[in-house]
Order: C-alpha cells, then sequence, then structure tokens
C-alpha cells in the first residue's frame, strides 16, 4: 500500500520536477507581480494628472463657452447685415425697374 497509497492519496512533489520548471514558474510569477507593481504606479500617476489637470480644463471649458457666445452674436450681427444687403438689392431693382438711376 506505500506507493498506491501516495497515488490516491493527495498531491506530492518528487524528483520527477526538473528544477528548471520549478525556476520558471517562479521568474514567471515574479515577473507578474512587478508588472503590476509597475501598472497600479503608472495608474496613480495618471489619475494625479488628472486630478491636477482638472482646473485648466474648467478654465477652457469656461473660455469655450465664451467663444460660442461670440460666435453666435457674430452669426446674428452677419444675418443682419445680409438681410440689409438683400433689401438694399431689392430697393435699387425697384429703382431699375422705373428707370431711375441710382443716387450718387
Amino acid at each position: 500500500m506505500g506507493e498506491e497509497g501516495d497515488r490516491a492519496g493527495g498531491w506530492h512533489l518528487d524528483k520527477r520536477v526538473p528544477i528548471a520548471i520549478i525556476l520558471a514558474i517562479f521568474v514567471q510569477t515574479a515577473g507578474v507581480v512587478l508588472w503590476a507593481a509597475r501598472l497600479e504606479a503608472r495608474v496613480e500617476r495618471m489619475e494625479q494628472y488628472q486630478a491636477d489637470d482638472a482646473p485648466a480644463k474648467a478654465a477652457a471649458g469656461a473660455a469655450d463657452s465664451r467663444h460660442d457666445q461670440a460666435i453666435v452674436r457674430l452669426e446674428t450681427q452677419f444675418a443682419q447685415v445680409a438681410e440689409a444687403i438683400r433689401e438694399m438689392n431689392a430697393k435699387l431693382d425697384r429703382l431699375i425697374e422705373r428707370g431711375q438711376p441710382p443716387a450718387r
């Protein structure tokens, strides 16, 4: 029952497992731990960068809002100028149809 008991029992390590496999698993595990630690450090730096950059983004958002308002005002003024030009063209057309030259 000696060997059969060992096989039927739980897991065990014997001399048939090469030391190279054990070292490879150890190195791989250490690599994963180091990779995860560097990843955590990068995430922390990015979070800090975003926290530090938040006031600048808020100021840029306010500037964008002012620019948007200025664009709306300019578009309104342009529409008014275009309407005034259309009115002047209509008046000139009426004068030409009557046969009167435009005044200088």
